[in-house]
Order: structure tokens, then sequence, then C-alpha cells
């Protein structure tokens, strides 16, 4: 498989968890597939707690890149349960919110957009770079 970045605005996301490069994207039809499972987008983000959930969606958003994915494959491959839901939530901010964090994008879309408390920032960039180091591997 040729080399995947990121890519925000059409809702990609490239981990590599478990030494197994993977590349998630929820496009609109897997959204409508979570939302139907899962009664509405608000309850797709609340489920990933649960594993059988997680590796559901995770299935879910990796079928456009891995369409051999299966749920048995991705218990086998074993990757650690908090990178892999990372990654999965990685994707699904691409997906509904694009590159700006949803905070962000709800203020904008409101046309109300207003510049954090510094340490709001700081947390948020901290948080950031600790998942980009999880999900990447390094």
């Amino acid at each position: 498989m040729k080399s995947v970045k990121d890519n925000a605005v059409k809702g990609i996301h490239a981990a590599q968890l478990s030494g197994v490069d993977f590349v998630f994207q929820f496009d609109w039809d897997a959204r409508e597939e979570l939302e139907k499972r899962f009664n509405g987008a608000t309850s797709v983000f609340g489920m990933c707690g649960d594993l059988n959930n997680l590796i559901y969606t995770a299935v879910v958003g990796l079928k456009r890149h891995h369409p051999d994915m299966t749920e048995e494959k991705l218990k086998e491959i074993a990757p650690p349960v908090v990178a892999l839901q990372a990654a999965v939530m990685k994707a699904l901010q691409y997906a509904y919110f694009g590159p700006k964090h949803p905070e962000e994008a709800a203020a904008e879309a409101e046309g109300t957009k207003k510049k954090a408390p510094l340490l709001k920032r700081f947390t948020r960039w901290l948080s950031k770079l600790a998942l980009d180091r999880l999900t990447s591997g390094t």
C-alpha cells in the first residue's frame, strides 16, 4: 500500500498500530452506517469506550482503504485499545469537523469565533502532540 498522509479535509487519518499501517476514512457512507447503528452522530462519539463498538467503528472506518478488513482480522492484529481508540476518534473528528478542533468549527459555523484562553490552547496543543505521537508509533 502506498504511503498515505492525514488529510483532514477528506477525513483521512493514517496510523500505524501494532506494526501495521492503517488508513481510516469515515466518508459519507461510513458515517451513515455508524449513525444508523448508534442512533445519531452524537452517539457515534460516545460509543468508543465499548470494545465491541470500537472494533465495529474501526472496521467501518477502514473499509474504504482496507476492504478486506473484518472485525476478526482486526482482533487478530490486536492493536492496543487506547491507540486504536485515539486513531478512530481522530478520523471521526476529521470526518465531522475537518481540520479544526470541534469547538473552533462550531464557533466558526456560528460566526462567533473566539480565541480560547492561553491555558486551554496550550492544553489542546499538548493533547494533540500526545495523540499524534501515540498514533504515529514513535
